[in-house]
C-alpha cells in the first residue's frame, strides 16, 4: 500500500497497491468495510490531492505525473511530463508548488515543479547537503515552509527550509531524525 489520501468533500480514501502489478488505486469510505479498485492499470505509487480535490499520481511506469479526477477516475492532464526520473512520492503545497522523489532513477533525488510548471532539481547530496541519497516519502510541515525528506536506505529524514515562492534553500539542509530498525518511506 502507497500514498494513501483523504479526500473529505468525497469521504473517500484512496491508495496505491503497487505490490500485486499492475499498479491500480483503491478507494474505501467510512464504514471501511471494504475497498474497490477505483482505477487498475494506473501506474501509481505515492498520491496526493490537488487545491480541487483531485488526485496527483505518481505515475512510476510512466516516469509522470498525472492529475486524474477523484470522482469519476478520468485523466484531466499529464502535470509532470515523461522525463530521466521515476516519481515514486510526492506532495503539493497549497500554493500549487509540487514536491516528488525518485530514489533510483537517472533523476534520482528530489524534484520541485513550480506552480507555471517549470521542474527544478534533482536535489541531491550533490547539490545540497544532507540531501537523500535514495530520497523516498515527502511531506511538508503543517505551514509548509519545511520539506522533510526521508531516505530509503540509509534511514534518515532531511529537512528542507522552503523560500516564499517555493524554491528550496538547498543550503539548510539538515539531518532531521535517524530511523533505528525501519525505512524513511
Amino acid at each position: 500500500i502507497e500514498g494513501p489520501v483523504w479526500i473529505a468533500s468525497q469521504n473517500t480514501l484512496f491508495f496505491s497497491d503497487n505490490a500485486s502489478g499492475p499498479e491500480r488505486i483503491w478507494e474505501t469510505s467510512p464504514p471501511f468495510s471494504a475497498a474497490s479498485i477505483f482505477l487498475a492499470d494506473s501506474g501509481s505509487n505515492g498520491l496526493a490531492v490537488d487545491n480541487e480535490d483531485n488526485l496527483l499520481l505518481a505515475d512510476q511506469r510512466g516516469d509522470r505525473i498525472t492529475r486524474v479526477d477523484a470522482a469519476t477516475a478520468q485523466l484531466i492532464e499529464v502535470v509532470v511530463p515523461n522525463g530521466n526520473y521515476n516519481p515514486n512520492d510526492l506532495i503539493l503545497r497549497s500554493d500549487d508548488n509540487l514536491y516528488f522523489t525518485d530514489p533510483n532513477a537517472g533523476g534520482r533525488g528530489f524534484h520541485r515543479v513550480s506552480p507555471d510548471g517549470v521542474r527544478s532539481g534533482p536535489f541531491t547530496q550533490n547539490n545540497a547537503p544532507n540531501a537523500p541519497n535514495n530520497p523516498n516519502g515527502i511531506v511538508l510541515s503543517p505551514d509548509e515552509n519545511t520539506l522533510y525528506v526521508g531516505d530509503v536506505n540509509a534511514r534518515f529524514v532531511s529537512s528542507f527550509e522552503l523560500n516564499t515562492d517555493g524554491s528550496v534553500d538547498t543550503m539548510s539542509g539538515q539531518i532531521f531524525v535517524r530511523i533505528a530498525s525501519d525505512t524513511a518511506d
